[in-house]
């Protein structure tokens, strides 16, 4: 999803075209209110635009995000 998505797999064949997205990346090191990928987001919300995301968990993973797509809690 997302970002996610632009990361190279192991599966991808040799001289695989890049999976960017689309825009320019953030500047590193300049303050944001909000998630510095929410004007390239494709799956943007209204929280992501509110406030900066906290790192968390993705669900089944070991890897932490600050997407809350991929951290929201899985209802059972």
């Amino acid at each position: 999803i997302g970002l996610f998505a632009a990361i190279p797999r192991d599966e991808d064949p040799s001289g695989s075209p890049f999976r960017g997205i689309p825009g320019l990346p953030p500047v590193i090191g300049a303050p944001t209110a909000s998630c510095a990928f929410a004007p390239r987001c494709g799956l943007v919300r209204d929280e992501c635009r509110a406030k900066r995301p906290k790192l968390l968990p993705v669900r089944q993973s070991a890897v932490i995000s600050a997407c809350p797509v991929t951290t929201a809690k899985v209802s059972a």
